[in-house]
């Protein structure tokens, strides 16, 4: 039992988290709740409360940074109940909340309170309590697994813990409906072992919360290469205001570069779009953590079977906050791409009016 209802049946929802910088995306189908991620913060634990969540089936963490895992560590501490975890190992990662981490899942591990699965990567498949709804995971492959942060790949290239990041795929029946690929970066991405049409999805979570992954230049070229493998009709960027006034232009052009059809919507308002916070009616559902603060935008994105998976999804609130509230909107600005042919050269991207990209 995973809810304070039962009987959920068919219920699906699947959630884009507003948590600030940093990425969560539950999936709910009927009584099973399947994490990936779990934010910054303990932005998770006011989620959980207001949807009547008390038992989490299964935690998938990308990697180890504290922006996909400090929420897991707030979840462990408050003595929420969790079954399964999907990681990797980063013996590379020396903080102190990987470590409190590692030993947490250790004890509770060794305690038969939870399952603490080290092999999370290409092949494996997490169940759900709705048959046709799955979550497959396709990379890290088991080379990158087995030879870990700080090495490198087979062309010489520096393995980080962004490299080894965990994709993983939200299916329903039989097609992807979200990726998600941690903080991949173009060595993870270039040695992805899976076939194209694997990775296609309907909607897509950027990597780096629309920040750099390299220079300008090598994060242009990842965005665009990632999107247009995935094909994606929106794109999601999981950011917070506070922090790098993501999406960088650089982001946005490369977008727009691959699938030009392309929407974007960030969880949260960059300060390039808006110099002050906007304050909001009301309380939001589901839970956005920068809401009351005036700091969301699109805020937590829920997708359902008659909003956003067989149905369109509704983006009519978020569209009409964008065109009455923010003062320049980078979804809606495609920028000309200046490219050198020095290889370390920089990518720079410059706003030009009347060029526009579906927000």
């Amino acid at each position: 039992m995973t809810t304070a209802t039962s009987g959920l049946g068919d219920l699906l929802n699947v959630d884009i988290l507003d948590v600030g910088h940093g990425s969560c995306v539950v999936v709910r189908a009927a009584d099973s709740v399947v994490l990936i991620d779990t934010g910054p913060n303990g932005a998770i634990l006011e989620y959980l409360d207001r949807e009547g969540i008390t038992e989490v089936d299964c935690v998938v963490i990308s990697h180890a940074d504290a922006d996909h895992v400090r929420g897991l560590s707030a979840m462990l501490s408050d003595g929420r109940v969790v079954r399964r975890i999907y990681w990797n190992g980063d013996s590379g990662k020396d903080s102190d909340l990987w470590e409190d981490i590692v030993w947490q899942l250790d004890d509770l591990d060794a305690q038969g309170i939870l399952q603490a699965q080290d092999e999370a990567g290409r092949g494996g498949v997490i169940s759900t309590g709705v048959p046709t709804v799955e979550v497959a995971l396709l990379a890290p492959g088991l080379g990158f697994r087995r030879r870990g942060a700080g090495s490198t790949d087979r062309a010489g290239r520096q393995i980080t813990s962004n490299s080894i990041s965990v994709v993983a795929q939200v299916r329903v029946d039989g097609r992807g409906l979200l990726l998600i690929p941690g903080d991949l970066d173009t060595v993870g991405f270039e040695n992805l072992d899976v076939a194209p049409t694997q990775l296609k999805s309907q909607y897509l979570v950027l990597p780096h919360h629309g920040g750099l992954g390299g220079t300008g230049r090598a994060t242009y070229e990842l965005v665009r290469s990632l999107v247009t493998a995935v094909e994606p009709e929106l794109v999601f960027v999981s950011n917070g205001r506070l922090v790098k006034a993501n999406p960088r232009a650089e982001v946005v052009a490369a977008v727009a570069s691959a699938v030009p059809t392309t929407s974007i919507a960030c969880t949260q308002l960059s300060s390039r779009c808006h110099p002050t916070a906007v304050a909001r009616a009301g309380d939001s559902r589901p839970y956005s953590g920068g809401w009351g603060r005036g700091r969301s935008c699109a805020g937590t994105i829920r997708l359902t079977r008659t909003n956003g998976i067989d149905a369109p999804l509704d983006r009519s609130a978020h569209l009409a906050f964008i065109s009455t509230e923010v003062a320049t909107p980078q979804c809606g600005v495609l920028g000309t791409v200046a490219r050198s042919t020095a290889p370390e050269a920089e990518v720079e991207v410059e706003p030009t009016s009347g060029a526009q990209v579906t927000v």
